[in-house]
This record gives structure tokens, sequence and C-alpha cells, in this order.
């Protein structure tokens, strides 16, 4: 408890830009550490490791600091949540004590992200996505349009409309890892409504250590000539900054459809609601669509 208390105290006195030893772990180095509007604990750990996780609003990062007087490589442990501080100085104590002889320290060193797993499924968190193949799906799409000579440019994940715009098609990117089902879900009633024509690219893909991840992706985006910022804009608002587990997941591409959303493809648009209009008070319609029997060119690329 005089960890806690130590570390709720450094919460209230530091100022920005600035670490404090915790004493109470005098010969396992720790500090409480502000940053910016963030705050929370660092410790050393070796060079090599590299970590970029959040959930809620808490963050499990590897940063490069001078503390002490000496540049080095802390995990920091932090929130942004000023007045669930106190709260969140438990959590943080849990992540700092070294236990006896130092083992729980050593068990942090050698598999940080276990214990950042372990923290998750403690208090009934989850990630805020757990299906990569979603983004991956988008970025397969891109290196087809990109290597096709499509200038597009990528805005799903900048909270755009649709995936992908050029100047006279939209692209829209549904993936599935689902072995035989063909469903993919509109999210709004005007989502496939525009004044440009609009395609929709269908992938279906398997967890796979023979497949392509994120990053394998992102390399293979920037060799074809696509700027590397543009990529990582995207994948950070899509909630994957660099080193988080999620970009190295591995998916092998099992197939890969090209739809014309055209007048004999389903949707509903306004102009069916023509005779009626939408009713009063219903602002928005999802709705699923079976591509099961539908006309669909089938493309083939290669990501080896």
């Amino acid at each position: 408890m005089r960890l806690v208390q130590e570390i709720r105290r450094g919460f209230a006195s530091l100022r920005n830009g600035k670490a404090l030893p915790l004493k109470e772990v005098d010969a396992y180095p720790a500090y409480v550490l502000r940053m910016g509007t963030s705050y929370g604990v660092v410790i050393e750990v070796s060079s090599d490791v590299k970590i970029n996780e959040r959930f809620s609003n808490v963050r499990y990062v590897t940063e490069e600091y001078e503390i002490d007087g000496r540049q080095a490589n802390f995990l920091y442990l932090s929130s942004d949540m000023e007045h669930l501080r106190n709260e969140f100085a438990n959590i943080c104590g849990a992540f700092v004590d070294p236990g006896e002889k130092g083992k729980e320290r050593e068990k942090i060193e050698k598999a940080p992200l276990k214990w950042w797993e372990q923290m998750k499924e403690l208090l009934g968190n989850r990630n805020i996505d757990t299906s990569p193949y979603n983004v991956l799906g988008e970025m397969v799409a891109y290196y087809y349009l990109f290597t096709n000579g499509k200038l597009v440019n990528w805005i799903g994940q900048i909270n755009g409309s649709v995936d992908f715009e050029s100047r006279d098609t939209d692209y829209e990117v549904k993936s599935t890892t689902m072995r035989y089902d063909s469903m993919i879900q509109i999210s709004s009633q005007f989502q496939l409504q525009g004044g440009k024509d609009i395609k929709i690219f269908f992938l279906r893909f398997e967890e796979s250590a023979h497949g392509k991840s994120i990053d394998d992706l992102a390399e293979m985006l920037v060799t074809a000539g696509v700027d590397r910022n543009k990529i990582e804009e995207s994948l950070i608002c899509g909630g994957y900054e660099k080193y988080s587990t999620g970009r190295s997941r591995k998916y092998k591409l099992l197939e890969m459809r090209l739809y014309d959303v055209n007048e004999r493809f389903p949707t509903i648009i306004k102009e069916r609601f023509a005779d009626y209009g939408i009713p009063q008070n219903v602002v928005k319609i999802n709705y699923t669509i079976d591509l099961d029997g539908l006309d669909y060119n089938d493309l083939h690329i290669s990501l080896i």
C-alpha cells in the first residue's frame, strides 16, 4: 500500500516532463512520469522491445526518455483521465511492484505483452478491434488499385463515407474470415449512393503463419510507391499504431472479388423510396446483403 501511496503523491506533485524515482522499489528502478496530459509509471526495458498498445483510456508504450541523466528505452503505463488518477495508481503499483526477489519485474521484462493481456482480461476490457483483417483487406485493395494504375485516396480509416475515392469511382471494401458465408454489412442507407460509379471489393481471409500482415502490406505499398506517411496516418486513425500487436497478425488471402453496384445490385437508396419516402424519424438503416448469386469479377493478385 505504501507503494501505491507514493505513486499517488507523485501524480499530484509532478510537473510536465518530470520523472520521480519510486523509493519503495529502489532496488528495481521505476519512476512516476508526467508527459503532456498523460501521467503514469515507467520501467526500463531492453532497447529491442517495441510496444504500442491502448485500450479505453490507458496506454502501454515504449518510448526513449532521458531520466536521471541517462537515455534509455522505457515502458510507459499511462492514462490521461486526471480525475481517476488515484484509482489508476493501483494498476501502476501492480505494474512496478518487483515481487519477491524481483520475480514479477523479471516476468514483465521477459514478456511485457503477456502482462498487458492479463491486465486487460482481469479488468474485463476488450480490444477496440480484434479483426485486423478488415484493415488488411483495405490495404490489399489499395495495393491492387495502385499497382493497376488507379489513382485513389484511402479515406476509409479517416472517417470517410467510402474506403477509397477517385475522380470517377468510389470503392468499398468488405472482408471476412467466414469460410463459406458471403454476407456483407451496409452501415447506412446512403453508403452505396453517390454521383459516381461504386464498386465493392469482397475479400476472404484465413489466419495463417504463411499469410501477410498489416506491416507486410505497408512495406509492399511503400515499395510500390505509396507515401509511407499517408499509410501510417490511416493506420493510426484505424487504431493500428506502429508496433501494435494487430499489425503483425498474418492472414492468407483465399478469394478476392469485385462487384459493380448497378441497377441489378440490391441496395437501399432514396430513389427507391420516391413514392412514399423514408418514414419520419427513421434516421439510419443498417442492412445485410447476401452476395451469393450476384455477378462479380474474380480478381487475382500476387502477395509474394
